[in-house]
């Protein structure tokens, strides 16, 4: 079997399923680098970030106004005061919930369980976390609603305790799972990943870039040809600039340009998207969509 039957459209929103099987592979590679301990500098926030309320506007015309008749969705993400995430919720057009995501972390400050939640609470899948005594995950297990187990995540170490390895197992009786590896540079960087199928056999590789200051400024993915796929840019906040995507003949197919609005603190507070398409030869401006935060601090706490 391949990479493709694991079907991430059981979590509420499917939003991974939407995205598709490169995204779902990208995604993971985030998630190992931010080994499952979901706090606020891992998205990229500054500051002791309390509530961030993203209201994802859709479609704009050329003077920034948004054009749909409909009322916008958005999601609402709560930190705990040490900065970690407490919940996601996501809200309907009509402001109804749609769907929450919970995180339960032990005395220490480990996350232990995530819940994925109907709007009115009904647990529709359960993550559980377990740790080697050099606190680091070694297994993500899911389960479904009855209870019953589902994907599962392994991951190994190498002798310089950096993950080396992820393993996926699609349920609880597959004897074959895909897998992805890990590289280094001898800053400890990364600098590669590679996604096999479960035969063996080359998926994807993704490979990052650096500045001279250590900063990651982009990487790039490859499809099991050796073709380009896409190439990401980033700025100085790990925030993306620009994203393209390639044709398998080597030409531009289309990209993303995004810019940004600051707050004091240096979190975006809109965003505009631009997809930009390739028509005769010449760069044409399909479309413009927008988002929009209110972001709410923690006070500092009384000496």
């Amino acid at each position: 079997m391949s990479i493709d039957r694991f079907r991430f459209d059981k979590v509420p929103g499917g939003a991974l399923a939407i995205l598709g099987i490169w995204a779902i592979c990208a995604s993971i590679t985030w998630a190992y680098e931010h080994p499952y301990q979901p706090h606020a500098s891992h998205r990229g926030y500054l500051g002791p970030i309390k509530t961030v309320k993203e209201t994802i506007l859709g479609p704009i015309d050329k003077n920034d106004k948004y054009i749909n008749s409909t009322p916008p969705v958005y999601r609402l993400t709560q930190f705990n005061e040490k900065g970690y995430m407490a919940s996601e919720t996501t809200y309907k057009e009509d402001g109804a919930v749609r769907s929450i995501l919970q995180y339960q972390y032990d005395k220490d400050g480990m996350l232990i369980e995530s819940l994925w939640m109907k709007g009115d609470r009904t647990v529709t899948l359960k993550s559980v976390f377990h740790y080697d005594d050099k606190k680091r995950v070694v297994l993500r297990a899911l389960f479904r609603a009855d209870g019953a187990p589902d994907m599962r995540s392994t991951f190994t170490f190498d002798p310089k305790e950096r993950r080396c390895r992820l393993h996926m197992f699609s349920g609880p009786d597959d004897p074959s799972p895909v897998w992805e590896d890990f590289y280094y540079d001898a800053k400890d960087h990364l600098v590669k990943s590679i996604w096999y199928q479960d035969d063996g056999t080359l998926f994807s590789t993704n490979v990052y870039r650096y500045d001279k200051k250590g900063q990651r400024v982009g990487n790039s993915g490859y499809k099991a040809d050796g073709s380009l796929h896409y190439k990401n840019k980033y700025g100085a906040r790990g925030e993306y600039l620009n994203r393209t995507y390639y044709k398998p003949n080597g030409d531009i197919n289309f990209k993303y340009l995004y810019e940004y609005n600051y707050d004091k603190r240096g979190n975006w507070t809109r965003m505009i998207l631009s997809k930009v398409v390739i028509k005769d030869g010449k760069e044409v401006m399909e479309s413009r969509e927008a988002k929009l935060r209110i972001i709410k601090y923690h006070k500092p706490s009384a000496k």
